[in-house]
């Protein structure tokens, strides 16, 4: 049974070279196609975060609150941060209209 289709598909690819060919070359287009789009559009995601890192100094801040020794150990061990530190608010004082805080970090 599949020995049938087999040979009438050759049959048939070799009666129709021409329409054979021009299929082939439209899919491989279509496929070059595609890939090409998907390059495009990873290059500029790509590129947007690099002028966000230049633009802004940085790649990016995050804070965590309320953390203990396991969050801090999966930050700190994690490959992807580069660097990290801890910092604490100390009180704020009244100095005549303005309010001054301490920050201390390391």
């Amino acid at each position: 049974m599949i020995g049938n289709y087999k040979q009438l598909s050759r049959r048939y690819l070799k009666g129709n070279k021409k329409r054979t060919i021009l299929t082939l070359i439209g899919i491989v287009l279509s496929v070059s196609l595609i890939s090409t789009i998907g390059l495009f559009m990873n290059g500029t995601q790509i590129s947007q975060i690099e002028n966000t890192k230049k633009r802004q100094g940085y790649s990016f801040h995050a804070v965590v609150l309320n953390y203990d020794e396991s969050i801090l150990k999966k930050i700190k061990y994690n490959p992807q941060i580069e660097s990290f530190g801890l910092m604490s608010q100390g009180e704020t004082v009244q100095v005549g209209e303005a309010a001054v805080q301490m920050n201390f970090a390391d």
